[in-house]
């Protein structure tokens, strides 16, 4: 699939269907997240991928019926001590993990799987979940399945006018 075609085609899906995402295709998500660039190199981030039972349980820190027919949930968590800071102090963890996490998300696009980014969650009961220890925090959820048919809201962007900008 050429790259445009790609970001074409990705699109939120809330509606999966009851079907196992193939070992192989979870794998090519994986490497996708490995080769992402993230400042300074340092990877200060985790990505748990969530099946079964623990799966069922981060239902409950989210809550929304069609976050639970997912077969597979990517945690992206940030490990604090680890992300880079600009000179003024502030950190890049959260860029960082957005930048892995849609590496994840156009890799699963290609390969015909269908994603959700979710911010909307209790980051505690998510920790509780992984059992995460100090200093690994939750920051995005990404139910990973094969999209069900008509489970996507209408995709509406606004016009280049309206965002981009030059000086």
């Amino acid at each position: 699939m050429e790259y445009f075609e790609l970001l074409e085609r990705r699109f939120s899906v809330r509606g999966y269907l009851d079907k196992e995402v193939k070992q192989s295709d979870l794998e090519k998500v994986c490497e996708a997240v490995r080769l992402a660039p993230t400042a300074k190199n340092a990877q200060p981030f985790h990505l748990w991928i969530v099946q079964g039972e623990k799966r069922n349980a981060l239902n409950r820190a989210y809550g929304a019926s069609w976050f639970a027919e997912a077969p597979v949930v990517l945690v992206f968590t940030g490990l604090k001590r680890e992300g880079w800071l600009r000179c003024d102090g502030t950190s890049y963890l959260m860029c960082d993990v957005a930048i892995v996490a849609d590496h994840a998300v156009l890799a699963a696009t290609a390969l015909g799987l269908g994603t959700c980014w979710v911010a909307a969650f209790e980051a505690g009961a998510v920790a509780e979940v992984l059992n995460l220890p100090d200093g690994e925090e939750p920051l995005l959820l990404i139910p990973l399945g094969y999209p069900k048919p008509g489970s996507t809201r209408p995709r509406v962007r606004k016009g280049m006018e309206q965002l981009i900008r030059r000086a």
